[in-house]
């Protein structure tokens, strides 16, 4: 305690340095009290010197233990933060293996399924041909142009050789154009040709933004049948060279469609008229008997006649 350099000070800060704040405050307490004890032994007792010695050794204690409990706080939180971003990139890792997984299969189902435009209406065209329903058939015409246009929410308006319907005949998605008429539907109908958003001055101000666009059903033969509305498909699919593909579309699979429901609307009459013929009884009518007797007299007299 009395040498040139304190040595006995080093002791909480060693302890301090490796155990924290608590460990060195308590050891420069001890050290104190040892101090005590040693000058009331010997009979050299300096209050003073003591107190100083013991406020040393408590400050020396207490900043290295509060150095080394920062120092562990700051470790322990890059540590939970470090185990969080281990657990973070694990599940990234999973993930990735799992859309890789994905994007695997998807090129499987790809290379094995046709999703072609051409393979896309072949397809459509053999479910049409198995269909006896407008709506089935108009629902299968509609989710070729999902698949093909990107078209996200569309109705098909049929008319056929009659004026067009106000509601429509099939849905795909949630279609919210079922109040009538929208204005670039009858636009198309009276046209003949495609409309959008932006083309017509009905389209801002007496419609409510249903439809973005309506493409006619036009046949090979030139007839109009039906008018597609588009109410919903990604911005940039909505641009003039993909509603050309769009209605060139549309013009291919209304022939289909048009060629089914006039293929079964022969067989309705077909069935009808089978039903009828056999009710129908094919017997000739009886010989009145007056008639039959004119009839063998005048035979008689013929053959006497000629036998003179």
């Amino acid at each position: 305690m009395h040498a040139p350099v304190p040595w006995l000070v080093l002791l909480p800060l060693l302890t301090g340095g490796q155990y924290g704040l608590a460990h060195g405050v308590v050891t420069s307490a001890i050290l104190s009290a040892l101090a005590y004890v040693h000058g009331d032994s010997t009979g050299h007792l300096d209050t003073l010197f003591l107190s100083s010695w013991g406020l040393g050794a408590l400050i020396v204690g207490a900043i290295a233990g509060q150095f080394r409990d920062v120092r562990e706080e700051r470790m322990q939180r890059s540590n939970t933060l470090v185990a969080h971003l281990s657990e973070r990139v694990e599940r990234a890792e999973r993930t990735g293996r799992v859309m890789k997984l994905s994007h695997e299969r998807l090129e499987e189902r790809l290379a094995a399924t046709r999703w072609s435009l051409s393979g896309s209406v072949e397809v459509a065209q053999r479910k049409i041909a198995e269909l006896c329903s407008r709506r089935e058939i108009g629902e299968t015409v509609l989710d070729v142009l999902a698949s093909q246009a990107m078209v996200q929410v569309a109705s098909l308006y049929w008319a056929g050789s009659a004026p067009l319907l106000p509601m429509p005949v099939a849905t795909l998605g949630a279609s919210n154009g079922g109040r009538g008429l929208h204005p670039l539907v009858q636009r198309a109908w009276k046209t003949r040709r495609l409309v959008a958003v932006g083309d017509v001055s009905e389209a801002s101000s007496g419609s409510d933004g249903a439809v973005l666009a309506a493409a006619p059903v036009i046949t090979a033969s030139g007839h109009l049948v039906g008018v597609v509305a588009i109410h919903q498909m990604p911005f940039m699919q909505f641009q003039a060279e993909q509603l050309r593909s769009l209605l060139m579309i549309v013009g291919q699979l209304g022939d289909m469609m048009n060629d089914r429901l006039l293929e079964l609307a022969q067989q309705k009459i077909v069935s009808a008229r089978s039903a009828v013929e056999p009710a129908r009884v094919l017997t000739p009518p009886p010989l009145p008997k007056a008639a039959s007797k004119i009839d063998m007299t005048t035979t008689a007299t013929e053959v006497s006649a000629a036998s003179t």
